[in-house]
């Protein structure tokens, strides 16, 4: 993964592998629950690592947006920056 979030995916790939009981590969273009098979209890998991991780707070009404791992990448990424500003 290249280009300015970068970084920001690539540890968001490695909480998604911890997260997962499953050997995984996220790419961004990856469903979290259709292909990488998380249901809605481990989406809070990878939420809290998330947090955890970054330091930041994803509020429960974003995760209708957070459906692929570019997602994910573009909302922490989003989030960092409103967090910079602040």
């Amino acid at each position: 993964m290249t280009g300015p979030n970068a970084d920001v995916a690539e540890r968001v790939v490695t909480v998604l592998k911890r997260i997962s009981h499953e050997p995984i590969a996220p790419r961004l273009e990856n469903a979290l629950i259709g292909d990488l098979g998380f249901d809605s209890l481990r989406l809070l998991e990878v939420v809290a690592e998330l947090e955890d991780e970054f330091g930041i707070f994803i509020p429960l009404n974003d995760l209708p947006a957070i459906a692929t791992v570019g997602q994910a990448v573009d909302r922490v990424s989003a989030l960092l920056r409103e967090q910079r500003r602040a």
